[in-house]
């Protein structure tokens, strides 16, 4: 019998992905030119596009593990496979947490990495234990350290989030974003004390187009029956200048 091919849904763990034989496209040679382009890479889009799994294929890579990599573009590039000290954070842990949760939740991580390499009693702040703990992994190492973030944003928008939902609660407003309807998901819905905003956002297309979809979805109909006004906003966005383009209003 043909062999059942695996695919790793829902795995972002380069290594669990090579030992347990699931199918990997093979990205390795671009992995070996992100990690000698330049000292600071920032990746923020696109979504869904295997950042996370990026982020454990770099750790296995800095973290010398030549094994893994058998068989792969990377084999061919690589000569010298140093293993340098990496920090690894993945933030995912971090939401849908209040702020001091999250400061806790950084300082675990921490903690674990300084089981490694020491800690100092002076370090007050996240920050200090951090700039500590590279200077110290530096120092017992030799070897320059790799620090890797997954899900930075995670944090930043539950945060964000839960300081819109404090400004709208004292403005007696309630907002709500990705709202679930018959005709599909609504991008923003908020109450107001006389009337309720459907909001709709269109990326680099018009105004017009955002306020069409209001209709012809139905995102509105829920609300008619509410006694307070109906009021339908399109909204432009351009993609380029990140700001609002136009915006279109129908009640």
């Amino acid at each position: 019998m043909d062999r059942v091919r695996k695919y790793p849904i829902g795995i972002q763990t380069f290594s669990e992905i090579i030992r347990s034989g699931y199918v990997y496209v093979d990205k390795t040679d671009l992995v070996w030119q992100l990690a000698h382009y330049a000292k600071y890479v920032f990746l923020s889009r696109p979504r869904r596009f295997g950042k996370s799994l990026l982020s454990s294929t770099l750790n296995s890579y800095f973290s010398g593990n030549r094994e893994l990599f058998e068989g792969l573009k990377m084999i061919e590039l690589e000569q010298e496979w140093t293993k340098y000290p990496v920090l690894h954070f993945d933030l995912s842990s971090a939401k849908h947490m209040p702020p001091q949760m999250v400061k806790k939740e950084l300082g675990l991580m921490l903690s674990q990495m300084e089981a490694l390499y020491g800690s100092n009693h002076d370090e007050e702040t996240l920050g200090m234990r951090l700039s500590g703990l590279i200077d110290r992994a530096y120092e017992q190492t030799g070897k320059q350290v790799v620090v890797i973030i997954d899900e930075y944003d995670a944090p930043l928008l539950d945060f964000y989030e839960y300081t819109m939902y404090l400004i709208f609660s004292m403005l007696n407003v309630y907002a709500r974003t990705k709202v679930k309807c018959a005709g599909g998901r609504v991008d923003m819905v908020v109450w107001m004390p006389d009337s309720i905003y459907v909001i709709e956002l269109k990326v680099n297309d018009t105004a017009e187009n955002a306020l069409k979809q209001i209709d012809d979805k139905g995102y509105a109909i829920p609300y008619q029956a509410d006694g307070r006004r109906v009021v339908k906003v399109g909204v432009s966005v351009d993609a380029d200048t990140r700001t609002i383009k136009d915006w279109n209003v129908a009640y």
